[in-house]
C-alpha cells in the first residue's frame, strides 16, 4: 500500500510525541513529503526568555528535530538509529511570533547519496540545512546539523519497561 503525505506527517508527528524532551514545545508537523518536512512551534511563555521573546534553545531544539524528521521522510525511524554529530546555528532576529522551520533535501541526494550508502555500508552522514522563519516568511534562525545515520539501534538506545 502507498504511503500518503498525510500518513507521512501522522507518522513523524506521534514520533515527535514520543520525545519526552519536545513535549513542552508542542511541536506540530505540517507539512511532510520524501525529502521535505515543516513543522511549527505556537508561541507560548514556557519557552520565552526575560526578553518576551524565544529562548535560544527554542530554535536550536525545533531545527534539530526538524532535520532528524527530514530523515523520516525516507528512512524508517524506528529502524535506523539517527544522532547529531555536530551543529551550528546563527541567529538573526528574535520573535514571539509561531516559528515555521523547514528542512529539505533533493530527492536526487536521497536516492544517489544516502540510501546507497546506508544500502551498503549501512551508515552514513548526512548535512541538513534547517531554516526558522517567522510565519510571514522572515528567517529568525539558520541551522547546520550533520546526522550520523546507521541501520538497527543498539540496545543501549533502546528503552526497557520494567514493572
Amino acid at each position: 500500500m502507498q504511503q500518503t503525505d498525510g500518513d507521512l506527517v501522522k507518522i513523524l508527528q506521534a514520533f515527535v510525541d514520543k520525545i519526552p524532551f519536545a513535549e513542552s514545545f508542542e511541536m506540530k508537523v505540517q507539512e511532510a513529503r520524501k525529502g521535505f518536512v515543516r513543522l511549527a512551534v505556537d508561541p507560548k511563555q514556557a519557552l520565552f526568555n526575560h526578553f518576551g521573546t524565544y529562548q535560544a534553545g527554542v530554535y536550536f531544539t525545533a531545527a534539530e528535530i526538524a532535520g532528524g524528521l527530514l530523515c523520516g521522510t525516507f528512512l524508517d525511524l524506528e529502524k535506523h538509529l539517527l544522532i547529531t554529530q555536530k551543529s551550528s546555528i546563527n541567529f538573526l532576529k528574535a520573535t514571539s511570533e509561531t516559528l515555521v522551520v523547514t528542512a529539505e533535501l533533493s530527492e536526487e541526494v536521497i536516492d544517489c547519496k544516502i540510501i546507497p550508502a546506508i544500502t551498503t555500508q549501512r551508515k552514513t552522514t548526512l548535512p541538513v540545512d534547517v531554516f526558522v522563519k517567522m510565519q510571514g516568511g522572515q528567517m529568525v534562525a539558520q541551522c547546520r546539523n550533520d546526522y550520523y545515520l546507521r541501520v538497527g539501534i543498539p540496545k543501549i538506545f533502546i528503552k526497557t519497561h520494567r514493572a
